[in-house]
């Protein structure tokens, strides 16, 4: 009975240790000028596509959050679409209220207003929300890309959504790894003791 008890406990524990880990998928979309690589272009729609993970969510204060991406592309109407070679990521400020594109470290390069990002968290479907002036472009200036160095010299009429999207795939996180070996190592004991 109390070996029950015990492998009962411990495997409450495991549980506990199981995250959901969902893709989600973050878009930007809007209309701009500017080069990437050697190649021109002016008032092109264009779409960023910025692919993570719900677990990957990380909370930096109360109200200010980011979410690093797996994949970020963009696609640049008349020209193609290009991989971002560095690392980037979404944040939402929701008390300015505000989401964003940016470098991993904090560099923004395509921000949108709107008050509808108040309480957004960066993990659930979302959208559309718009911006007709979006900002900071003169710091999206020589970002790398499969195509070359992008450089947005202007941009307007932005909008974001976010959809969470596939099947949720669970995870094992490091205290349910803890509490997997603790079990383990019950049922080791409870069969020794049998044994002996």
């Amino acid at each position: 009975m109390r070996a029950r008890i015990v492998a009962a406990a411990v495997a409450c524990i495991v549980v506990s240790g199981v995250a959901l880990a969902a893709p989600i998928t973050y878009t930007f979309q809007a209309t701009g000028s500017g080069t990437i690589g050697t190649t021109p272009f002016s008032s092109a729609s264009f779409t960023i596509t910025v692919t993570a993970d719900t677990t990957g969510i990380t909370v930096i204060s109360p109200g200010l959050m980011y979410n690093p991406g797996l994949t970020s592309t963009i696609e640049i109407a008349g020209v193609g679409t290009a991989t971002f070679t560095d690392p980037k990521q979404v944040l939402v400020a929701q008390s300015a209220p505000g989401v964003g594109f940016e470098k991993s470290g904090g560099y923004n390069l395509l921000d949108i207003d709107n008050s509808s990002f108040a309480t957004y968290d960066l993990s659930t479907s979302f959208g559309p929300a718009t911006d007709p002036a979006p900002s900071p472009v003169d710091q999206f200036s020589n970002i790398a890309t499969s195509l070359g160095a992008l450089t947005f010299t202007s941009y307007q009429d932005a909008t974001f959504t976010a959809a969470l999207g596939g099947q949720q795939i669970p995870t094992l996180s490091l205290p349910g790894l803890a509490a997997l070996a603790m079990l383990l190592l019950v049922a080791g004991v409870l069969v020794l003791r049998r044994m002996g």
